[in-house]
């Protein structure tokens, strides 16, 4: 989806987030307390841990929560966090605000209960001065911190240190992040727009009650749907990966073991064709199909690094040679040698798809069905033979490649994250 994803100034600013877990929620924990809006769920994790899994990805290494007291489900969320890697404090106002700051050039405000894409993020941290994220005043926007007659805060600011000292001498009960907010704005920084759309297509939300944390989430899973490239993608594999999106988002690893499951899969398959062991290969190459669309799922919610999105390209790549390489391998037993017999129409299908590839993203466009096109190849074999299995599913495959590159996504200019 993105190149770098680091932040861009990582190695000569030190950026630390300040994110508020404040806001009550219209219910009530296990306990029977009142909620708080930053731990209402939201696919698999509360909202905090969406806030610093974003964080973290984009190169943050601190956190900072502004809390006015702990419950017990907040205490566990941030125990969560930080056995995921990420320094976490609670502070309680500006003194403590200032305490933590050490040596950081930039602070970042996380508004309380936001629910934000990568891209937002990443325009946020790309910033070397201060600066305010700001959308229009909609009514999917009614919820976020007014600036103006026209404009709200989008709920991600960038506050210079020669900021900081609006927290010095500041009453103890002020709230230091809606005081530093506030005083930027003043101070007449830097505006960046994003657009509101994206409130309406679930890529960012403020989620007050349960209900908003709800529908947040229905629309960040269905807007995934638009995504999905094929009949497998799109009718079966979504539809599974969505259903226990929880158990996928809550490990923090998930993303990583499908990336890295993805190659591996393929070249199983690769070497399974090779030597004949067919139904070996299809079934390798259906979980290679779901490895790869599962990456690309989670990758949606959590940021990746460069690396880690390299892989996904690898994997996808390797996908294609496993066809191709079963296609061209040798049939060891009663069908005999089969090395060279095949037309070797799927691999110059796959071969000229590949080369028009520049025209779409690799790793998240609208590719190939893999899942299918394997399934084609274990169904058809017994009745067709091995070769003109091959050769109607690259048919399959080339055709369905030429048609996402001649009718491209309309939903292209809203993608999470692709664009604010």
């Amino acid at each position: 989806m993105l190149p770098a994803q680091t932040h861009a100034n990582a190695g000569s600013m030190s950026v630390i987030a300040l994110v508020a877990a404040q806001a009550l929620a219209d219910d009530v924990d296990a306990w029977g307390m009142p909620l708080l809006r930053a731990l209402l769920p939201v696919a698999g994790m509360t909202i905090i841990e969406h806030q610093a899994t974003r964080a973290q990805g984009l190169g943050i290494t601190k956190m900072l929560v502004l809390v006015d007291a702990v419950p017990a489900a907040l205490a566990e969320a941030c125990d969560r966090v930080r056995g995921r890697g990420l320094s976490l404090e609670l502070v309680r106002g500006g003194k403590d605000v200032l305490a933590q700051m050490g040596g950081a050039d930039q602070l970042l405000l996380v508004a309380d209960g936001l629910i934000a894409g990568e891209a937002a993020w990443r325009r946020a941290l790309a910033a070397d001065f201060s600066m305010i994220l700001v959308t229009d005043d909609t009514p999917m926007t009614q919820g976020l911190e007014r600036i103006d007659a026209m404009t709200r805060w989008a709920g991600l600011a960038l506050i210079d240190r020669e900021m900081f000292g609006a927290l010095d001498g500041a009453p103890a009960d002020w709230d230091p992040q809606l005081l530093l907010f506030r005083h930027a704005v003043q101070q007449d920084v830097a505006r960046l727009s994003c657009d509101p759309s994206l409130f309406v297509s679930g890529d960012m939300a403020l989620a007050e009650t349960p209900v908003e944390a709800v529908e947040a989430e229905h629309r960040l899973l269905s807007a995934q749907v638009s995504y999905e490239s094929g009949i497998a993608a799109r009718w079966v594999i979504g539809p599974v990966l969505r259903l226990f999106s929880g158990m996928l988002l809550r490990r923090q690893d998930s993303g990583v073991m499908a990336r890295l499951l993805t190659p591996l899969l393929a070249i199983a398959a690769a070497f399974s064709g090779l030597f004949g062991h067919l139904w070996i290969a299809a079934l390798c190459g259906v979980l290679a199909a779901i490895a790869h669309q599962s990456a690309v799922f989670i990758a949606s919610f959590r940021t990746e690094t460069r690396m880690w999105r390299g892989i996904g390209t690898i994997g996808l790549l390797f996908q294609f040679i496993a066809i191709a390489l079963a296609e061209r391998g040798s049939r060891v037993g009663d069908l005999g040698p089969l090395l060279g017999r095949s037309g070797m129409m799927l691999t110059f299908i796959l071969l000229i798809a590949l080369a028009l590839q520049s025209r779409i993203k690799l790793t998240h466009g609208r590719l190939p069905d893999f899942g299918i096109a394997w399934a084609m190849v274990a169904a058809m074999t017994p009745s067709l033979g091995l070769v003109p299995a091959f050769d109607v599913a690259g048919l399959s495959l080339g055709s369905w490649l030429f048609i996402q590159i001649l009718a491209p996504s309309p939903y292209g200019a809203i993608r999470q994250n692709d664009a604010v």
